[in-house]
């Protein structure tokens, strides 16, 4: 989605870590998937971070189209949690879970 006005997530790598972090797969449904080395994370093996950008329903945007981005998004997960030890996804998923406002000052241990 390059060249757009919204529609995405940035992601910043910190020139500290520039060396341990190369692009491993572009994909229009999720943006990014990078390599990184696990030493960055004191974890075995490689980390794939991956970030997400998910469009949200609209009124052109069905809950098809919405369906079929969150299976493309799992089918790339899947494919990163198969060639790498670790995989962190982050970014903007625009999906609500459950009936609780979105707006909150409760807090929640996970």
């Amino acid at each position: 989605m390059i060249g757009r006005k919204g529609n995405g997530v940035a992601v910043l790598i910190d020139q500290s870590i520039h060396d341990f972090v190369t692009v491993w797969h572009v994909s229009e449904q999720i943006q990014a998937i990078w390599k990184c080395a696990g030493q960055v994370f004191n974890v075995p093996g490689n980390v794939a971070l991956g970030a997400v950008y998910l469009n949200p329903k609209t009124d052109q945007r069905s809950n098809n189209d919405i369906t079929e981005s969150f299976e493309h998004f799992f089918d790339e997960a899947t494919i990163a949690s198969l060639n790498f030890t670790n995989v962190l996804m982050m970014g903007d998923f625009n999906a609500h879970i459950g009936d609780l406002s979105e707006f909150t000052n409760e807090h929640y241990a996970i």
